[in-house]
């Protein structure tokens, strides 16, 4: 039997403290940091699919790819804020 999942997302006060939060005196958390940030400004890509991205995914300020779940094609701008993480 399927249930149905129930989501719950953060509220844009919960998003800001996290975006904003000082991880100067805890820098082993700062890739965690980048991954979920880099989750949410991909439109919520999965872990897997990031683990499975490639630098050649990345053409014309696009990132290419196959989602591994349903096997749809996807491609997003890199907005300023993932050029950073990318950067990083």
């Amino acid at each position: 039997l399927k249930s149905e999942s129930r989501k719950i997302a953060l509220t844009l006060e919960e998003f800001k403290k996290i975006r904003d939060i000082d991880l100067s005196e805890n820098p082993h958390l700062l890739e965690a940091y980048h991954y979920f940030m880099f989750s949410v400004y991909t439109r919520g890509m999965n872990f897997k699919d990031m683990m499975h991205l490639k630098w050649s995914d990345i053409a014309n300020n696009r990132i290419y790819y196959i989602r591994s779940k349903t096997k749809g094609k996807l491609n997003l701008e890199i907005i300023p804020v993932v050029q950073k993480i990318l950067d990083y």
